[in-house]
């Protein structure tokens, strides 16, 4: 028998809320938006028009997995991993005039993109790279989001009293069950309103959602914010409770 409470629950958590861009979706499909085919064209582009467009402010948003962006990645860009959901979290993270830079595994995901961002209204984008081996053998600066698993985070909470612990998930998700001494900050407070009230700047905080997807958007705006000791757990707490113990408050 369908659970109803229970899938009201699953919809509240698999969806974000009204991005910043959802005025002007409505105002586009009650108005009719632009054909794709009139849009220009998107190229790829080398490390000094990637570079050129840092310094005017376009945004740099990284298509790909968790894993591959924490190993490496260009500094400041934004983790929102290739989904059908991409396009709400880049209307949480960027505004609708900005110019951006896409950087994925493979031709097809930057079609994909290109598509489903300018369908959000994104028609401004700068253009594209194929991975960041041009941009680290030109020997420019390389970020890194460190991703470590449940069992790393259990033993760093044990051992540091100092580290903070960031839940991103929705009020819903936190009641179900949290780890002790977390701070439930949801994702989109962050993005609105930064971490400031909870640590420094220099402070070691860990991320961690329901699955990772969120705690690398979370973990790497906040890098691009100034954060420097900022670490993603992988799994979420979706692997958490399979191993360790949760509290209810």
């Amino acid at each position: 028998m369908l659970d109803l409470n229970r899938l009201r629950k699953e919809i509240k958590i698999s969806i974000p809320r009204r991005p910043k861009n959802f005025s002007y979706v409505i105002k586009t499909n009650s108005k009719g938006a632009k054909p794709l085919k009139t849009l220009p064209p998107v190229y790829s582009l080398s490390v000094a028009d990637i570079k050129k467009g840092m310094e005017k402010g376009f945004a740099v948003i990284d298509l790909r997995e968790a894993a591959c962006f924490g190993g490496a990645h260009i500094p400041g860009s934004i983790n929102i991993g290739l989904s059908s959901s991409s396009p709400s979290w880049l209307g949480d993270v960027v505004e609708l005039h900005r110019h951006l830079i896409l950087v994925s595994s493979n031709e097809g995901d930057i079609e994909k993109a290109v598509t489903m961002f300018r369908r959000a209204g994104y028609d401004s984008i700068y253009g594209y790279s194929i991975g960041i081996t041009d941009w680290v053998l030109s020997g420019e600066e390389v970020g890194f989001l460190p991703q470590i698993s449940i069992h790393a985070l259990k033993n760093i909470l044990s051992k540091y009293d100092d580290h903070a612990l960031i839940d991103v998930r929705t009020v819903e998700e936190w009641d179900e069950g949290h780890i002790e001494g977390a701070f439930h900050v949801p994702i989109h407070d962050i993005l609105e309103d930064g971490l400031e009230e909870y640590a420094e700047k220099d402070a070691h905080i860990s991320i961690i959602c329901r699955s990772g997807y969120r705690s690398n958007i979370a973990a790497s705006f906040l890098k691009s914010k100034g954060y420097r000791h900022i670490y993603s757990v992988i799994g979420g707490m979706l692997t958490w409770q399979k191993e360790y113990e949760v509290i209810f408050d």
